[in-house]
């Protein structure tokens, strides 16, 4: 598919993948004519259905990538469970109704890896949604998400139309959320061992086991893997997973980063606290067939990250 004179929506914009696929569509050469929407919260409240509707028949897109929700780490869950079910399914269902409505060309939806069972098979087989509850500590972000992906499945059926999910790992990079409570793994990790740092605390703790291993990947790679399947005409009505092939284990993955911020005090587990699910990694066997690669190498992606929050913080 050439994108070139296309009304682009990027719903979620300012967020870490959102803002990733804006880079990735301004850098791109196919994107000449093309206008490129990005409206803010406050200029499209997506949890209002008559002013999504409106705002996609007064634009009239071409294609829609869904990147905007509601998220948080294992905490935030946990202390917002109705939030999470409510906005993320709200959220979900209006823009793909708007979409439909509005006659889009192609929709694509960006749903979160914890969609997954929480004891699937490893690697995590697209095949496994819904053969088994979700991880618990995370589960009404995962049901939200699970609607939306199943309207888009059915929208994509019944309709014959180009509505796709693509679902990716745990994502950081640029513009993360580097809150201690809220934010995910990596950014809250990089912020508590910063300050650590500059308060020459003797340890750094960390909730849960440290034992179960994630599949990360940088935000830019997962926005530039997301534009490869478009180009590349994908449009079945099935999910497809896509990552960066790497797995490491919480203790591992805080050990790397206290390097890269260049803590050195110990480093101790919180065994009180949830783990979430043992293991989440994703099988890449059907996206591996369209032989693109990651540009970002998890140490490269942490150093990045970590300058771009003392930047941001200085």
């Amino acid at each position: 598919m050439i994108i070139s004179e296309k009304n682009i929506l990027v719903l979620g914009a300012s967020g870490l993948l959102g803002s990733a696929i804006v880079r990735q569509l301004k850098n791109d050469l196919d994107l000449q004519n093309c206008r490129l929407f990005t409206p803010s919260s406050s200029e499209l409240d997506l949890l209002d259905q008559s002013q999504t509707l409106n705002y996609f028949k007064k634009n009239s897109p071409d294609i829609v990538f869904l990147a905007a929700a509601h998220v948080g780490g294992i905490r935030a869950n946990n202390d917002e469970p109705y939030e999470f079910l409510f906005k993320n399914s709200q959220i979900g269902l209006n823009a793909v109704n708007a979409a439909l409505v509005s006659n889009v060309e192609v929709f694509v939806n960006i749903a979160s890896s914890c969609i997954y069972p929480k004891l699937a098979h490893q690697p995590i087989d697209e095949s496994s949604l819904l053969a088994s509850p979700p991880e618990v500590t995370n589960q009404w972000y995962s049901v939200a998400k699970i609607d939306t992906l199943m309207a888009v499945r059915a929208i994509n059926i019944s309709f014959s139309k180009r509505f796709i999910t693509i679902v990716p790992p745990n994502l950081y990079g640029p513009g993360d959320n580097f809150d201690s409570d809220r934010g995910h793994v990596i950014p809250s990790l990089i912020r508590r061992f910063h300050e650590a740092k500059l308060k020459k605390e003797s340890k750094v703790e960390i909730w849960g086991s440290g034992k179960p291993i994630r599949e990360f990947m940088y935000s830019d790679d997962a926005a530039s893997a997301i534009l490869f399947l478009l180009k590349k005409n994908y449009s079945h009505s099935d999910l497809i997973n896509i990552g960066s092939g790497e797995h490491i284990n919480i203790a591992h993955l805080a050990l790397k980063i206290s390097k890269s911020v260049g803590y050195q005090g110990k480093i101790t587990c919180d065994n009180s606290k949830p783990d979430g699910a043992p293991k989440k990694v994703l099988n890449l066997e059907k996206f591996s067939k369209f032989k693109w690669k990651p540009s970002t190498s998890i140490d490269e992606g942490l150093k990045e990250v970590y300058r771009l929050y003392k930047h941001s913080s200085s």
